[in-house]
């Protein structure tokens, strides 16, 4: 039976590759999407404060509204924060996922290779008897 395994391994091998190939083109266009949107974003949020700091530099504002205007870019600010944060939890979840994905097809690999039982035999410690797992 072990030699059908090795046997067999190389088309299993093959496979996972192919399948993994073929998840990460996915993530790769799902993450080049996320990164245009996310610099739309990122950039209309700085053309915000940008316009909001312009603001600032008016002579014949009152303290009040400079401090509105300050509180505003504060706001802006922590939406381009949350962004950032949005997308390092895409990006970990897709490598996360991706990994998750290569572990599966492995494990259905092996699976269909040994039989589709999944049981492997193992010399016992005390005997020469196999012991199923």
């Amino acid at each position: 039976m072990a030699k059908e395994v090795i046997d067999q391994f190389p088309q299993m091998a093959n496979m996972a590759v192919d399948l993994a190939k073929e998840y990460r083109e996915a993530l790769d266009s799902a993450i080049k999407a996320n990164d245009a949107s996310s610099k739309d974003v990122a950039a209309t949020i700085d053309k915000v404060i940008d316009i909001l700091s312009d603001q600032l530099n008016k002579g014949d504002l009152t303290t009040e509204e400079r401090l509105q205007i300050v509180d505003i870019i504060g706001q802006v600010t922590g939406y381009k924060l949350e962004l950032h944060k949005s997308n390092q939890a895409f990006l970990s979840q897709g490598i996360k996922y991706f990994g998750l994905f290569v572990l599966g097809v492995v494990a259905v690999g092996v699976s269909a290779t040994l039989g589709g039982n999944g049981s492997v035999s193992l010399p016992s410690m005390n005997d020469n008897a196999n012991e199923e797992l």
